[in-house]
């Protein structure tokens, strides 16, 4: 699997983000499908649509994805779901414990 590619615009247009794209499969050209906003839901949707061979394409309003400071609480038909997409060891890795008990 390869990272994301950042297409800058050299117009004014927004910044698009290719996720995860692909020529064909086999003979045929895959499906390119547009997804709106590059937060968790459409990038889970790209890769879950790039797994089954289609070519996803993400379009975001922000100049980088980065951090920015909100919390996320992942609940379990969420993590059912990136289980599917063999990522769930992947965010355990990155998780954090609210100190709620303190």
């Amino acid at each position: 699997m390869r990272a994301a590619a950042v297409q800058q615009p050299s117009s004014g247009r927004r910044a698009q983000f290719t996720v995860l794209g692909r020529e064909g499969i086999g003979m045929r050209q895959a499906a390119r499908i547009a997804i709106i906003g590059g937060g968790i839901g459409g990038l889970t949707a790209a890769l879950a649509l790039r797994q089954r061979g289609f070519e996803p394409i993400v379009f975001e309003a922000a100049p980088e994805l980065k951090e920015i400071g909100a919390g996320v609480a992942l609940h379990p038909n969420a993590m059912k779901a990136l289980r599917s997409l063999d990522l769930e060891a992947s965010v355990r890795r990155l998780r954090g414990s609210p100190n709620i008990w303190s």
